[in-house]
């Protein structure tokens, strides 16, 4: 029986202190305001779903939280949030350069997003990209509210 665990060939390397390691996306959390404790940053109204009374939408404002992590070098971000066709962005971040300095020590990349509007019901996409390569799309459904009591 052959073993699981094969030696590593001479092509293959592992990550030293001097070599750049491209991070992983540990979350990405859309959220309707902040704590207010200096110490700690806290999510409050964290979302994947938000219900309207109409559509268009009035104009609301929210922020995004990017945590990157076990990564070291020079790396961009970039967030792109699209319309439920994905045949438009709402609305695209320039590139945000960060620093991980060290494997063991994350970085979070917060956006706040003012005067947004929701045309439509329907299911956005978040996407958000690591040096001009998506690593992450999830849904986030804008719905009609339910105002009937």
């Amino acid at each position: 029986m052959a073993s699981k665990f094969q030696p590593m060939m001479e092509s293959q390397s592992v990550p030293t202190f001097s070599q750049d390691v491209t991070p992983i996306l540990q979350f990405s959390i859309p959220y309707l305001s902040e704590g207010e404790d200096q110490r700690i940053r806290s999510f409050i109204g964290i979302f994947y779903e938000l219900p309207f009374p109409s559509f268009p939408t009035p104009s609301f404002s929210f922020f995004l939280a990017n945590g990157w992590c076990n990564g070291k070098g020079k790396f961009r971000q970039k967030v792109r949030i699209l319309t439920p066709d994905k045949k438009k962005a709402m609305i695209e971040t320039p590139d945000q350069d960060f620093e991980l300095k060290e494997l063991t020590v994350p970085f979070m990349a917060v956006n706040y997003f003012q005067g947004m509007k929701m045309e439509e019901p329907g299911t956005y996409w978040f996407q958000t990209f690591l040096n001009g390569k998506m690593v992450m799309e999830y849904p986030m459904v804008a719905r009609q509210a339910d105002t009937k009591k």
